[in-house]
């Protein structure tokens, strides 16, 4: 219940807080779901709460002055947790237009971070994970491998995982 307890506290406060305190609460949440998912059910009502406020809190500041660091954090956030709102769609898609704006300023390895967070949007919402991949190929050309869909016919279930488990084939060709 801490999680009840840290959303109950920080929400309302959300609108002064600095961006990084928001993008580290979004983060917060999103690894509790990728690493304790038995306490998912006791912060499911809480996380449209926290993802919509701190969209909101987020969105009344300039993205671009936003570190590359920052940016990457939101982002992942979004994609991990199951909130699609208007508001998170906004901010994978602003988030990403502004990765694009400065890829060459990400470390190679951070990339992966990117790459991961269009492969985890897509489980969740892929017309929308296609539509900014486009966009965002468009702006940086060089983001292409990063954000492409998976390729057809290797999306088949890896021996011994289920579908949702088995990981996708990343490929240079389409969007």
């Amino acid at each position: 219940d801490l999680f009840s307890l840290l959303s109950r506290v920080a929400v309302p406060k959300l609108r002064t807080c600095e961006v990084h305190d928001i993008t580290n609460l979004l983060w917060s949440f999103a690894k509790l779901y990728k690493i304790r998912p038995d306490l998912i059910p006791h912060v499911s009502m809480e996380t449209p709460l926290v993802v919509n406020t701190s969209v909101d809190a987020l969105s009344q500041h300039d993205l671009s002055s936003f570190t590359v660091q920052l940016l990457i954090s939101a982002l992942v956030s979004v994609a991990t947790l199951p909130c699609q709102s208007h508001g998170a769609m906004w901010l994978f898609s602003a988030c990403s237009q502004e990765v694009a704006k400065k890829w060459e300023q990400i470390p190679k390895k951070s990339r992966s971070h990117v790459a991961f967070s269009f492969r985890l949007m897509r489980l969740q919402n892929c017309l929308l994970a296609n539509s900014v991949a486009k966009t965002v190929t468009q702006i940086c050309p060089d983001m292409h491998s990063s954000v492409s869909r998976p390729r057809k016919g290797n999306n088949k279930q890896q021996k011994g995982k289920p579908a949702a488990q088995a990981a996708p084939a990343m490929v240079v060709q389409g969007v």
